[in-house]
């Protein structure tokens, strides 16, 4: 029995074009370590590739969409507040899932094998079976969820560095 892996819907989605364009943003941005995005950076991105006018609200739905199909996940973005009126408006960062990633990874894989003639052989063939290895075994671990980040409380905090103290006080 087959089933569908959701990750693979934004290929063939009615938007193709423009969540493939999101994933390469993604994927291009994780090779020069910028991990997340906020919403507004992608906009100006998507805006310099792609010759069709898109809002930011349009933007932010393709982007749930693909939090949805697991590609991308979805934080909360802490670093630019000033105001606790700043920190109750929710402003999210968004982040390219494990599977996204290597998804791309092997689309880029075949494109580039694509390219190539077919005098390279083994060398392709090798690099694509590379890359799927890589994706089959992301596809079949267990669908993990966004990682939740701890809160911690003044007391957790006070106990830990109490305890510290403690065990590292000289008598």
């Amino acid at each position: 029995m087959f089933v569908a892996v959701r990750e693979f819907a934004y290929l063939t989605a009615q938007t193709a074009p423009r969540y493939r364009l999101l994933m390469r943003l993604f994927y291009e941005g994780q090779q020069t370590l910028e991990h997340a995005f906020p919403p507004e950076e992608l906009l100006v991105r998507v805006g310099a590739q792609e010759a069709t006018e898109i809002t930011l609200e349009g933007l932010v739905l393709d982007l749930e969409q693909l939090v949805a199909w697991g590609n991308l996940g979805r934080r909360r973005d802490t670093s630019r507040v000033d105001s606790l009126a700043q920190y109750a408006r929710r402003r999210n960062l968004y982040y390219a899932t494990a599977r996204g990633l290597a998804i791309e990874g092997f689309l880029e894989a075949g494109l580039d094998a694509a390219a190539e003639t077919v005098a390279v052989g083994s060398g392709i063939v090798g690099s694509l079976e590379a890359q799927w290895a890589r994706l089959s075994i992301l596809l079949d671990t267990q669908h993990q969820e966004e990682p939740q980040y701890p809160t911690l409380s003044g007391d957790v905090v006070w106990d830990g560095t109490n305890r510290w103290i403690k065990s590292h006080r000289r008598d």
